[in-house]
């Protein structure tokens, strides 16, 4: 049975845990390239994005507007990954803690990291 006062005796546990997971994810560097390589964008897992690489075939091969359109995708896909590693980093430091309680969101409780 689920025992709520055991929940919130865990609650600074898990504030912890989620300050700790937030500086994990300033380290994690991801990479998303699009085109093989035409455009590179280096990302951390917090969103920062650190880089973003361009082949010489980036500039003469792509018009104005395809270039935007191809910046736009890796940015949207590297934004996307570090999403993804973020919430597998949060699901992670979790486990253990907090039981899995069928249609809860658990998200909130986490500061939307």
């Amino acid at each position: 049975m689920f025992d709520m006062f055991k929940m919130m005796g865990k609650l600074g546990e898990v504030q912890q845990k989620m300050a700790d997971v937030k500086e994990k994810l300033k380290t994690i560097s991801l990479e998303e390239s699009e085109l093989d390589g035409v455009v590179v964008v280096e990302i951390t897992a917090d969103r920062t994005i650190k880089k973003i690489r361009t082949s010489d075939e980036f500039y003469s091969k792509y018009s104005k507007e395809e270039r935007e359109e191809i910046l736009t995708e890796a940015l949207n896909n590297a934004i996307q990954k570090a999403d993804a590693r973020a919430k597998e980093e949060r699901q992670n430091a979790m486990q253990g803690v907090i039981p899995n309680i069928p249609g809860m969101d658990l998200s909130s409780l986490m500061g939307g990291l």
